[in-house]
């Protein structure tokens, strides 16, 4: 093998046990890349497996039986810092995942120190409780769902005001996509004790939904980073879209509806949503536009609404016209309970 220096070692009992260290350098052979044992000299992996970056520094340390991962998968920052912990059994994850976000990503207050996920023969089973809220303006019974330290409604909004709307002005499709709002009437629309989610409880919840986070290491300038790929696919509910492969398998129950938006103006261009065509509804001059296609909800960041927006295709384009930057546009919102501050 090109890069690499071999060291067996034996040991002589009842039997002779023979391991073989494995070195491999980078190109200017003399930096370690990786290390570790195999039983014998082309057996399967046993114990540690380190792996170095270019500069020196230890970035993981696997451990490994009879050629499969088992026991503690460390990431680590310089040296030291610890990324995150997993664990693992005959090749699975299994059991307690850590997770140590703010090591990778320093100043995102989105992110908890620590985040923890539990795995069972390599399956994420996540702690969920689901209970159900009663909004005591109108009397709608709404699912909810907890999951970390986040309580949130598992429906669509449908609390009825002045400016709010169903798609395509058909009221069953408030029952079932939730009421459409304006940023005007969006503001403070959710019950006593609940919000409009911030972007930094959107990532918690898309986070925590799809359990341990795929990590990747890169080179940038100054430094090492460690980038976090995260799935969708977990709160995006597996019926009502326009096509089949757009679903998400919705594992939590969370079931983001692919409710599409409203141009309440009455002068609602068409929607242009690259690589597939639209499809829209018209009623009584009010135009809507999108459903089935992808999800549009309000969250709200220092007291200023934006639009979250999940395309159907992975990596898709959302271009939303209602008529001119300064016309109204509707859209579904999915209500978070306020936490109480720390005392």
């Amino acid at each position: 093998m090109k890069n690499q220096f071999l060291v067996i070692s034996c040991l002589a009992l009842l039997f002779v046990a023979c391991k073989t260290e494995h070195i491999e350098y980078y190109e200017d052979n003399k930096t370690i890349k990786n290390s570790y044992f195999t039983d014998g000299e082309n057996g399967p992996i046993i114990g540690e497996y380190k792996m170095y970056r270019s500069d020196g520094s230890l970035s993981e340390i696997r451990n490994y039986k009879n050629g499969s991962l088992n026991g503690k998968d460390y990431w680590l920052w310089n040296n030291n810092d610890t990324i995150c912990i997993k664990n693992y059994k005959d090749g699975h994850l299994d059991g307690v995942q850590e997770f140590h976000r703010y090591k990778v990503f320093k100043g995102l207050d989105y992110l908890d120190s620590i985040q923890i996920y539990h795995y069972t023969d390599g399956k994420y089973t996540p702690e969920i409780k689901r209970d159900s809220i009663v909004d005591l303006r109108d009397n709608e019974s709404y699912k909810t769902l907890s999951i970390g330290n986040q309580i949130w409604m598992a429906e669509n909004l449908r609390h009825k005001i002045k400016g709010s709307y169903c798609y395509a002005g058909r009221e069953e499709n408030c029952q079932k996509y939730g009421r459409l709002y304006t940023k005007k009437n969006a503001t403070g629309i959710c019950p006593d004790g609940w919000k409009i989610p911030s972007s930094s409880d959107w990532n918690k919840l898309f986070i925590n939904a799809q359990g341990f986070p795929e990590l990747t290491e890169k080179l940038e300038q100054g430094g090492f980073v460690i980038n976090l790929t995260v799935d969708y696919a977990a709160v995006k509910s597996s019926s009502d879209w326009n096509k089949i492969e757009w679903a998400g398998n919705d594992k939590i129950g969370f079931t983001l509806l692919p409710s599409g938006y409203y141009c309440p103006n009455g002068v609602g261009k068409d929607i242009k949503y690259h690589p597939w065509s639209h499809q829209f509804y018209y009623d009584k001059m009010q135009y809507s536009y999108g459903l089935g296609n992808f999800i549009l909800v309000w969250q709200q960041d220092d007291g200023k609404l934006s639009i979250m927006g999940l395309p159907g295709k992975k990596d898709g384009d959302i271009k939303i016209e209602c008529g001119g930057n300064s016309s109204p546009i509707a859209i579904s919102v999915r209500c978070i309970k306020e936490q109480e501050a720390k005392k």
